[in-house]
């Protein structure tokens, strides 16, 4: 038998990130001296803890610190991403887990999702987020969670899923230098006035929660105008998401309920270059026979609107100078459509 060939550690070091599975990764890592070398820090870029039923929280905070640990400590500053989803967590687990987020010095992408919260944010982290997601069922606002926002200015994505402002709680006002890179921003309603005072290189926003009537501030917000894509919860009426377009004259991606054509009209007045707009409700009554032209008169930018008719994943779209709407299919998950190309990941459906 041939030897096998020997590629230099550069082509290793791409194979070898190529390998999604964590066993092969460990069978990799106690082949030889170099690829063990080449994998340690592959295998520990990224951690994801989901505890299953049975399993031990303390055990596996422990282990993982254990093995961050050793090697001279060599092992810690390898993880980029780290990710916990957790039902219950003792005051105990809770400690380990600030240990572990300590060791965690070049810690970019940080995805905590839980059922209670505990206070682990602590002042002056090691670490520098670019990406940072938060879910926890129990909880409002927290200030050393917004201090620690705060102390994060590599921010480029926050996804606040859980977090709101509760009517006891002092408000948070951020510094204006909060948030420079911030892009992408995913937040409750009672939040985004603050959020938008700290944003202004903001592309992307997300905004949910309950909101029956227009979306209003004390205090003057000024035009944000890198903002492109709006996404307003099916909760929001039309009054709340024209009140937020209005904010952002740039905007060209819009998701919202529009009832009328009358909506239609008072929201062009605010963001003339929208290019598409998805409704979050099934077709509206009103988007039919003549008024379809009279829409793309209304927005002389406008290419298509987007909305369901029968199951959710059914989407059509109506094109301008179409005679007929066309089937469509979002390649990436619906929750997801505020990050995408709303060109390019959405392909036409040819229907048999």
């Amino acid at each position: 038998m041939p030897p096998m060939p020997m590629f230099p550690p550069e082509i290793l070091r791409i194979v070898f990130e190529k390998v999604e599975h964590k066993g092969t990764l460990l069978d990799l890592l106690v082949t030889s001296r170099q690829f063990s070398q080449l994998v340690e820090p592959i295998l520990y870029a990224q951690i994801h803890i989901f505890p299953k039923i049975g399993w031990s929280m303390r055990v596996m905070f422990q282990s993982l610190l254990e093995a961050l640990e050793t090697s001279n400590r060599r092992k810690a500053p390898y993880v980029r991403a780290f990710t916990l989803m957790a039902d219950e967590m003792t005051r105990g687990e809770n400690g380990l887990l600030i240990h572990l987020l300590e060791k965690m010095v070049n810690l970019k992408s940080l995805t905590l999702r839980l059922y209670k919260y505990y206070n682990f944010f602590q002042p002056n982290p090691t670490f520098a987020l670019a990406r940072f997601e938060f879910k926890c069922d129990h909880y409002h606002q927290d200030l050393d969670l917004l201090r620690l926002l705060e102390s994060q200015p590599s921010l480029e994505m926050l996804l606040l899923d859980d977090a709101r402002q509760h009517e006891d709680n002092p408000r948070h006002i951020f510094s204006p230098t909060s948030f420079p890179n911030l892009k992408a921003l995913s937040l409750h309603s009672s939040l985004v006035y603050d959020f938008l005072r700290a944003s202004p290189r903001l592309t992307r926003l997300r905004v949910w929660g309950n909101v029956d009537a227009p979306l209003t501030d004390s205090d003057p917000i000024r035009i944000i105008d890198t903002v492109r894509t709006l996404v307003c919860a099916s909760t929001f009426n039309p009054d709340a998401v024209i009140s937020l377009a209005s904010l952002f004259p740039n905007l060209e991606w819009l998701t919202g309920r529009i009832d009328t054509v009358q909506d239609l009209e008072r929201l062009s007045t605010h963001a003339r270059d929208l290019r598409g707009i998805r409704f979050t409700t099934r077709v509206p009554s009103w988007f039919s026979g003549d008024n379809i032209p009279r829409v793309f008169e209304i927005l002389p930018a406008l290419e298509f609107l987007d909305y369901m008719d029968g199951t959710d994943w059914e989407r059509y779209r109506w094109y301008r100078d179409a005679t007929a709407p066309t089937h469509v299919f979002w390649l990436c998950r619906d929750g997801d459509v505020w990050l995408a190309d709303w060109v390019a990941d959405a392909v036409d459906v040819i229907d048999w």
